[in-house]
């Protein structure tokens, strides 16, 4: 089972999922056993619970995970994004790696992860570069209220996704690079590597997606604003039923 069992997929004008009330619980339940992995390593939190003598849900909750509505908003997103483009290509026989950013990239669990929302990648470690490597950025962006002002969340994702192609997950590439090499994980360095010299290693296919994931009773107003596209960028939406209920429920089920 992987998360794209939950949704159906209803192609309009855009790549489209949907999940109802009829996978609503399973869902939820399904994202508790997968979010904790992306805040900290099973063994590590097991040993800190051991140290503390505390439950390994009480160490998520005071150190690692978010408590702010507008953090777990935004990270809810932000995982789910990576777990359906992971899971998406998992079905076609592709693997994919890619950083949990979420466990070194926060100075605090109640600020966001800085950097490219979700970046993965299909080279190993070991492996020959090869023309069909892969390189994917995503971005997301969360509505889950109605209400507010009137900006398209459809055309904020496409937004920020335009700025992953130009710069930012270059840069995202750079740190991660830097941060691997801190950790002595040289391997994993020069997974990274490969795709930030392409003149040396070669060219790859590279993919920018924009994910807009919107409450199911905010769905049709948010798909019939207006927006810009660019060129190059695939733009998924996520229509999930009670949003906001899905995701404190996560948070507070692992926490």
């Amino acid at each position: 089972m992987n998360t794209l069992d939950f949704f159906e997929r209803n192609d309009v004008d855009y790549v489209t999922y949907e999940s109802g009330h009829e996978n609503w619980e399973e869902l939820k339940d399904y994202l508790k056993t997968k979010f904790p992995s992306f805040y900290v390593s099973r063994s590590k939190l097991a040993r800190i619970a051991r140290q503390q003598g505390k439950t390994e849900n009480e160490i998520l909750g005071e150190l690692f995970t978010p408590n702010r509505p507008q953090i777990q908003s935004g990270d809810f997103g932000e995982i789910l994004t990576y777990l359906m483009i992971k899971d998406k290509y998992s079905n076609q026989g592709i693997e994919l790696s890619g950083p949990k950013k979420w466990r070194f990239w926060k100075r605090n669990p109640d600020e966001p992860a800085p950097g490219t929302d979700a970046v993965l990648y299909s080279y190993r470690s070991g492996d020959e570069p090869s023309n069909d490597d892969i390189l994917i950025s995503a971005e997301s962006k969360m509505k889950s209220v109605q209400g507010g002002n009137n900006v398209s969340r459809v055309q904020n994702a496409i937004d920020d996704a335009f700025k992953d192609s130009e710069t930012r997950c270059f840069k995202t590439l750079q740190n991660l690079k830097l941060h691997y090499l801190r950790e002595g994980k040289n391997n994993k360095a020069e997974e990274i590597d490969r795709y930030l010299k392409p003149d040396v290693y070669g060219v790859y296919g590279r993919k920018t997606k924009a994910f807009a994931i919107i409450s199911e009773m905010c769905f049709d107003d948010e798909v019939e604003k207006d927006v810009t596209s660019h060129d190059n960028i695939e733009v998924i939406l996520v229509s999930i039923e009670r949003l906001k209920e899905l995701y404190e429920s996560v948070y507070s089920g692992i926490s």
